[in-house]
């Protein structure tokens, strides 16, 4: 069939600096001297940083050494080594050098400290470098860099053969000052306090802390011009890649409406002082495999400092996920870029539903004290394009004092998220309670932001999981010493807030007799929960295995038969993608979305709050394969959609507006339906087959000693379908994952479905036994 998408040739057209009209960072170094950093020009050297030093204190905040000055310097290959003169009590078991480099644009350095005295902490605030800049600081601005890393079993928990994945690469800090060209720190570290609070004087120290064992400590950073270079640009150089590669940008976030044409702008440039052959090649799939042109290359020859863009113009009719990849080749050296974009109608919020169901557990928007992060408008707008209602965070300071300053920004925020159709949860974090007066700075936030939300909730996952005895003791601490005053304090300040207690992390038995022996359960309006099932799919259910969806479900309605029925939301649910042998893959991630929405309503959750919105944790948005927390997202790190964003928005769409009538019999508990409806509109059934299991699912010594198998994420991965002849009056329509529709004939009053793993939405079928 045609392929429903079109992607433009490129023409590269190039744009050239020449090298030796390029200022340069230069570092100069003379013994008794502090070190210093000049910019260097055809119109001579003009100083950037009076002095660069190094400073540590233990964690008792006492001084342990400081750099004074150079006390020698040597030309080794690769550059000179630096050793400085120290003082401070730890002198004398302290040695602190640097090898600095010469690279296009300035100096890459590389500082290695050796400590040989007793063990001890370093307080990590204050250990670092310091820059004493040569003329006033007018602005400063962090951008992260990724890279696609390609799997080839390099690390172990590598899905050989699977499809690239992002990794963090550097950390591009770039400070203007008056009157001197824009130096930038690119640093092989992430440092999201570099710049806290979107101070930018801050930008005069960098964070490098020692180990805290006797021993050596290495950071690597590159120190560079970057008057008109790309974030990109000055990683390249900083890593020693010949070329830079470009894909999109962060003032794009992948979100395009069906049919229009639309560019990705890329961008490939030289950043070497020699010329550069390569050879580029790109493709574009969607969702189903279909690509828009067989792989096409081009062959480039570049002048040193020479950079060539060009659109990637794509169109696409249908709704869905395109995937481009883009791969850059010199030689030995291989870069491939990746980059997502979602096809979705637009759509806006048409006030806030309180009876619906959709919500996410988080999102990362916190500029003003993170200023590396979007804005919570941009964020909350790609929230309300996919259907979002609910929202689970606390978008206001929790003080006793707050300035009209932070009012006035907090109740900006607040509108910001009303106007996007987002109701608010509010979590209130339970560290509150270590600060002695914090039953009065609760009730000072009550009563100025207690209508911010109609839901509230105090603290996060504070049930042990040890001794069921301990479990109990502590769900009985937790009751008496704060839920028991929170309740008070809600009542008093907004008496028609519901009291949530803390998200229950896994739920165990012990922990709700706990709560139910203590007399919390008169307190509670709606209880909260995190049932996990991560990697197994939500229908899992084996006996005697704790972490899966529905036997956690299962203890939770036990709790209610001995203590009384309780409206439930499932606050924190989740489908993560580490590109690791246990993690999911971008395709069973969207699936196990909507099948997991599913079986909460089933087992009777009020609302569902998906964890999270973006790859990254709440103080870094930086991609990060190693640490399943960094994986969550419906979107990349850089606001890029995965499938799984898609799903949400389907899912959203097809339900809108209609009531969730229960699960259906097809005749297999492992063939699942269910039902939505409303008065006057045809019923709705979510459907799905169950009958291939997916390689994750098993216990946990089946799950450590398997991988899931590799795949691009335009393939397929069911190969088990289950063909069914349902009852229809007539046609009906059957809606995937990506929100594309079909229509299905009706023969002698059935209608035939084919069902894999992967859902779908069908409207039209005549009444459906209830399931037993």
């Amino acid at each position: 069939m045609d392929c429903p998408l079109f992607a433009a040739g490129l023409a590269l057209l190039p744009t050239t600096i020449a090298f030796a009209q390029q200022p340069r960072l230069a570092v100069l170094a003379s013994p008794g001297e502090p070190l210093r950093v000049v910019v260097d020009s055809p119109a001579g050297s003009e100083p950037v940083i009076e002095s660069v030093s190094y400073e540590a204190a233990f964690e008792d905040q006492t001084l342990a050494f400081r750099i004074e000055s150079v006390r020698s310097v040597e030309q080794v290959a690769g550059g000179r080594r630096i050793d400085f003169a120290l003082s401070g009590p730890a002198a004398g078991q302290t040695q602190v050098e640097a090898l600095v480099t010469e690279v296009p644009r300035g100096v890459r350095m590389r500082w290695t400290l050796r400590y040989a005295g007793e063990p001890r902490g370093f307080f990590p605030w204050t250990a670092g470098l310091r820059w004493a800049f040569a003329s006033p600081i007018q602005s400063a601005s962090g951008v992260p860099t990724t890279r696609w890393v390609e799997p080839t079993g390099a690390h172990d928990w590598e899905v050989l053969g699977d499809a690239p994945y992002p990794d963090f690469e550097c950390h591009v800090r770039t400070v203007r000052l008056a009157d001197r060209p824009p130096i930038a720190f690119v640093t092989e570290w992430y440092d999201p306090d570099w710049i806290y609070g979107g101070a930018p004087q801050r930008a005069a120290f960098m964070k490098a802390v020692p180990n805290r064992d006797p021993g050596e400590t290495t950071f690597t950073f590159a120190l560079l011009q970057a008057e008109q270079a790309s974030a990109e640009d000055l990683a390249a150089i900083e890593q020693g890649h010949p070329l830079s590669l470009a894909l999109g940008d962060r003032r794009d976030s992948g979100l395009r409406t069906p049919g229009a044409s639309t560019e990705v702008l890329l961008r490939v440039a030289n950043v070497t002082a020699e010329p550069v052959a390569a050879h580029l090649w790109w493709d574009v799939h969607d969702y189903y495999g279909n690509a828009a042109t067989t792989r096409t290359g081009t062959d480039l020859n570049l002048a040193p400092g020479e950079d060539r863009d060009r659109p990637l113009v794509v169109q696409y009719d249908r709704q869905g996920v395109l995937f481009i990849r883009v791969a850059l080749e010199s030689g030995e050296w291989r870069r491939q870029q990746w980059r997502t974009l979602a096809f979705l109608p637009d759509r806006a919020a048409d006030g806030a539903d309180p009876s619906s169901p959709f919500g996410l557990a988080a999102l990362i928007a916190n500029p003003a004290t993170y200023p590396e992060h979007f804005d919570l408008d941009r964020v909350a707008t790609l929230a309300e394009r996919i259907g979002v209602r609910w929202l689970r965070a606390c978008p206001f300071p929790v003080k006793a004092e707050v300035s009209s300053e932070e009012e006035q920004f907090a109740r900006e925020q607040l509108e910001t998220l009303r106007r996007h159709g987002l109701l608010l949860h509010v979590q209130l974090g339970h560290e509150l309670t270590q600060q002695p007066d914090w039953q009065n700075t609760l009730r000072a936030t009550l009563d100025r932001f207690g209508g911010a939300g109609a839901h509230w909730e105090f603290g996060n996952e504070l049930n042990p999981h040890i001794d069921p005895a301990e479990q109990r003791a502590a769900a009985r601490a937790y009751c008496d010493e704060s839920l028991r005053p929170f309740h008070a304090m809600l009542r008093a300040a907004s008496p028609e807030a519901a009291v949530m207690p803390h998200g229950v992390g896994g739920i165990e038995a012990a922990y709700l007799d706990g709560w139910g022996e203590s007399g919390a359960w008169d307190l509670l309006d709606v209880l909260s929960v995190h049932p996990g099932s991560f990697p197994r799919a939500p229908e899992w259910d084996q006996p005697g295995e704790f972490w899966s969806l529905i036997p956690q479900l299962r203890t939770l309605k036990g709790a209610f038969a001995k203590y009384g029925d309780k409206p439930y939301w499932v606050t924190e649910i989740y489908a993560p993608t580490p590109p690791s042998k246990y993690g999911l893959d971008l395709r069973t991630s969207a699936e196990y979305l909507i099948r997991t929405y599913m079986v909460c309503l089933e087992w009777g959750a009020q609302v569902v709050e998906w964890y999270q919105f973006q790859d990254g944790v709440w103080f870094a948005p930086i991609p990060k394969p190693t640490d399943v927390e960094h994986n969550f997202g419906l979107l990349y790190s850089d606001l890029s959609p995965k499938p799984a964003y898609v799903a949400y928005a389907t899912m959203t769409s097809r339900l809108a507006g209609l009531r969730f009538l229960g699960r259906r019999d097809l005749g297999d508990p492992d063939l699942y339906a269910y039902a939505f409806g409303a008065a006057s509109v045809p019923a709705v059934h979510v459907m799905w087959s169950y009958r291939e299991k997916h390689e994750l699912d098993g216990s946990w010594a089946e799950i450590g000693a398997r991988s899931r198998r590799p795949a691009m994420p335009w393939e397929n991965r069911w190969t088990q379908f289950a063909d069914l002849r349902l009852p229809a009056p007539g046609p009906v329509t059957v809606t995937d994952i990506m929100g594309n529709t079909l229509e299905v004939a009706a023969a002698d009053g059935q209608a035939r479905l084919i069902l894999s793993g992967s859902p779908i939405f069908v409207r039209g079928l005549a009444e459906l036994p209830a399931s037993p």
